[in-house]
């Protein structure tokens, strides 16, 4: 019997990691989405032929529409399902920044970061109704802090992944990979 319990066991320890380890993954990106311009502000700026605040108001867009649908957004994880959002959340995220590495307009960079904002909205609601639902309840906590962990992690490679790629490939090219990744 406790070779049963312990199978059991170690199936749900296998579950918990590959849930913590997709939905983390999914947070990683969504912290790298927040941050991929200001690195690359100077850039930006010559080539938009914008000053900063031009710049600020891009980041800007992302935020109010993030912080406006963000609620509307729970609701609509609850009622439709969090897995198929969150990917929906991810792929809208790499038509954004797609966007933004193919379109060389000012115009394009708001319409990206629209784009980027809207989908974070979905980020969060969904990362917690997976985690909440899906991870066994003795590790729940550590869950929810290797998610926090790999948010944070994202938001602070990503100076440095913007700043490498643009130095080899020109900053358009953070941009892209990301799109790729998403």
């Amino acid at each position: 019997m406790a070779e049963l319990s312990e199978g059991a066991g170690s199936a749900t320890r296998l579950r918990d990691i590959k849930i913590v380890s997709l939905v983390g993954a999914a947070h990683f990106m969504s912290h790298v989405y927040v941050i991929m311009l200001p690195p690359l502000f100077l850039f930006a700026r010559t080539e938009y032929g914008v000053s900063f605040t031009e710049l600020g108001f891009a980041m800007s867009v992302f935020g109010f529409f993030s912080a406006t649908l963000q609620t509307p957004a729970g609701f609509v994880v609850d009622r439709l399902g969090s897995g198929t959002l969150l990917i929906a959340a991810l792929v809208l995220s790499g038509i954004g920044a797609a966007i933004i590495g193919l379109v060389p307009f000012y115009w394009a960079l708001l319409l990206g970061f629209a784009c980027l904002g809207i989908a974070n909205t979905i980020y969060h609601p969904a990362d917690y109704a997976i985690l909440s639902h899906g991870v066994s309840a003795p590790r729940i906590a550590q869950a929810y802090s290797i998610h926090t962990f790999l948010g944070m992690a994202g938001q602070a490679v990503t100076p440095v992944i913007m700043l490498a790629m643009a130095g080899i490939w020109g900053w358009r090219s953070g941009f892209l990979g990301i799109a790729v990744v998403s």
